[in-house]
């Protein structure tokens, strides 16, 4: 291979490898699993409190806000809904309001904190917190 040869592959065949790299780096190939429940205390929907699911092997937790009948879904990301396949240590925070422009009004207060498992598919977690306490 002459000296011209070696040069023109690494022009032509730098951008491929740079294509494969950023797509294997930009996948997230991380396992989801929906997650939607309820949150009740004594047969009431608990709305505005914050559900978190924290992996126990670590990596990003997934976060929801009860909505007015208690219901809430997991997202794990602005554009992905549910939680990494596998243990986790969710919690049920109260306050932690928001204003129109994200920022937190109030801090966060614990009411509940529990070991789960989320499993791949579909995963329905209900909370009783009259039963937890």
């Amino acid at each position: 291979m002459s000296f011209v040869d070696s040069r023109r592959l690494v022009y032509f065949g730098m951008p491929v490898c740079l294509a494969v790299l950023l797509s294997i780096g930009c996948s997230d190939g991380v396992g989801l699993g929906s997650v939607q429940g309820q949150v009740t205390k004594d047969g009431q929907p608990q709305p505005k409190l914050w559900v978190r699911f924290a992996p126990a092997e670590g990596g990003r937790p997934a976060e929801a806000i009860t909505d007015e009948q208690g219901r809430y879904e997991l997202a794990y990301t602005g554009t992905q809904k549910g939680a990494l396949v596998g243990r986790h240590q969710a919690t049920i925070l109260s306050g932690g309001e928001l204003d129109g422009r994200g920022n937190e009004l109030s801090p966060r207060k614990e009411i509940l904190r529990r070991e789960v498992e989320v499993a791949s598919g579909s995963n329905t977690i209900d909370f009783d917190l009259s039963a937890e306490n």
